[in-house]
């Protein structure tokens, strides 16, 4: 079994260029720094909210993948995949299952650094593209 852990570095990035943004709109706008201080906290919280419901549990085994998001947790059996593949991007991995059904499933929130890859291309290595 495979324990995914949360990409810290991804989310940490993600809530500095939110406050980023919020800070930067006084500047280029009308708008007064005390309203985008009043917009960004309850911003924030949402984001973090969703950001730690998505971020509950990601394993991948033999005989499949089991995940939760907001909706509660979700299986998908090994029959059902069709492929997996990885795509990098800056500090972030994007890893998507594609189903038989004709369905994807990304997962982009959580660490993927090579030793994890390696295990997944391992466990899969039928389903394996690029």
């Amino acid at each position: 079994m495979i324990k995914l852990v949360p990409n810290w570095s991804l989310q940490l990035f993600k809530y500095i260029t939110v406050i980023g943004l919020f800070l930067l709109i006084p500047i280029f706008s009308t708008v007064t720094f005390r309203v985008a201080i009043i917009v960004l906290i309850p911003t924030l919280l949402t984001f973090f909210i969703v950001s730690k419901m998505n971020l509950q549990l990601l394993h991948c085994y033999k005989p499949g993948i089991c995940y939760k998001r907001i909706y509660g947790e979700r299986y998908i059996s090994r029959e059902e995949i069709k492929s997996i593949s990885f795509k990098s991007f800056f500090i972030n991995t994007i890893f998507k299952v594609s189903l038989l059904n004709g369905r994807s499933i990304y997962f982009y929130n959580w660490r993927l650094d090579e030793k994890t890859r390696t295990a997944i291309y391992k466990l899969y290595s039928d389903k394996v593209i690029g």
